[in-house]
């Protein structure tokens, strides 16, 4: 049985009113839990100077915390997948949320660098577990014509959990040590898995499946179109330029340009502060103008300031570059889980989004690393950050290779 059939079985049938609370209700704690699950991803960053002098890490070294997380999050993600197709994906979001929890309390304990990639490989199967499955539960129960806002709120609630990771962390580290920049978001996480098993209740078929068809393409038919992986290889950019600026940004304003802590943490907070406005934002362009519009409004600009700021000193310059790449990057995005479900249909969401995310984890695991590498040989970050707006700036020219439609509601 797929997955609508497991998620509304002998669900009662509600009254519109009643649908609509319980959908805002639903995603609210799916995005809590969310939040609290990136705020412990993005708390890494922050302290990769205080670790590098702690453990006297070499920059190739620092980065990998953040590559085995998200290569392990890779991992999980068609299975991840699968399972919400097959079965009903409010466990393993529990259960991944559970191990997010778990894995982040250990890196707080953790006295060296091998305990610490332990803790972030666990951390990478924990939230592999639970975000896609958490991405085709907010879509499958949104109507066609709240999807992509619904998906857009749900999609920002990463970012906000970066928000906090950049603002909090400098501040729980000056007040105890860097250990509870992992242990409290880890606290938080466990009672996010709670608050999500207790308010997030699936909604019945009606409210969700009256303008989509139940089935659609068979997989190997999906897998052989192109359309699927453009998307993959936006998701790779996305995902993975996002996860290297977020990682390199802190050090590169205080090693480079001297700032303190809190303030480089301010900056980079900018860009987090950005997603959180672009994801959404994104999500209703693409309802009211089309699917399209976001992928070739969202990469150029985004590019753009990727190359400037590895050229500018001020932070004002710097303060606007961040802002432009976290909303514009998003932005892009935002459309992407709606385009699968309208191209593919209901039945295979929870496989491609899987693979979708595949590749960005791909990309969060592998653009870091490159970008560490190239700090390396070059001695400066001017060729890491142009390295990053190319990889961005190829989404543009192959977004005109998807076949888009624009929904249409009776």
């Amino acid at each position: 049985m797929g997955m609508s059939g497991k998620l509304f079985k002998n669900q009662p049938l509600k009254s519109p009113k009643e649908i609509h609370g319980s959908l805002w209700l639903l995603v609210g704690a799916t995005s809590f839990m969310i939040f609290a699950v990136f705020w412990s991803w993005f708390s890494y960053p922050m302290l990769i100077p205080t670790l590098m002098s702690d453990m006297g890490l070499t920059y190739v070294e620092a980065s990998l915390p953040m590559s085995v997380l998200a290569f392990s999050y890779m991992v999980l993600q068609i299975p991840s997948g699968v399972i919400s197709d097959r079965y009903k994906a409010r466990l393993p979001i529990m259960c991944g949320t559970l191990i997010c929890s778990a894995s982040s309390i250990l890196c707080g304990l953790s006295a060296s660098l091998d305990f610490l990639l332990i803790g972030r490989l666990l951390f990478g199967v924990g939230s592999g577990l639970c975000f896609i499955p958490a991405a085709s539960f907010v879509s499958v129960n949104s109507p066609p014509e709240l999807r992509g806002k619904m998906v857009g709120l749900y999609g920002a609630s990463t970012s906000v959990g970066g928000v906090a990771a950049f603002l909090l962390t400098p501040v729980i580290e000056s007040a105890y040590t860097w250990r509870w920049s992992f242990i409290i978001p880890g606290i938080i996480e466990f009672i996010a898995a709670f608050i999500f098993w207790m308010f997030a209740k699936p909604l019945n078929a009606a409210a969700t499946e009256r303008k989509e068809p139940k089935e659609g393409m068979r997989l190997g038919d999906a897998l052989r179109s192109r359309e699927i992986w453009v998307l993959n290889y936006i998701a790779f950019l996305m995902l993975g330029v996002l996860t290297a600026v977020s990682t390199w940004a802190p050090a590169y304003l205080m090693e480079f340009r001297g700032f303190t802590q809190m303030f480089a943490g301010i900056l980079v907070c900018l860009l987090q502060i950005a997603t959180v406005v672009g994801m959404p934002v994104g999500g209703m362009v693409s309802d009211r103008v089309g699917r399209k519009a976001p992928f070739l409004m969202g990469f150029p600009p985004s590019a753009i300031a990727i190359a400037l700021i590895g050229l500018l000193s001020g932070p004002t310059g710097i303060a606007l570059c961040l802002i432009l790449i976290g909303f514009f990057l998003q932005f892009a995005f935002s459309s992407s889980f709606a385009v699968v479900l309208e191209i593919y249909g209901l039945g295979l969401v929870g496989k491609l989004n899987g693979i979708l995310n595949t590749f960005g984890a791909l990309g969060a695991s592998l653009l870091p690393l490159t970008f560490a590498y190239l700090l390396t040989i070059t001695g400066g970050y001017t060729w890491p950050f142009l390295a990053m707006a190319t990889v961005t700036i190829i989404g543009t020219p192959l977004s005109f290779l998807i076949r888009f439609r624009r929904l249409s509601l009776a």
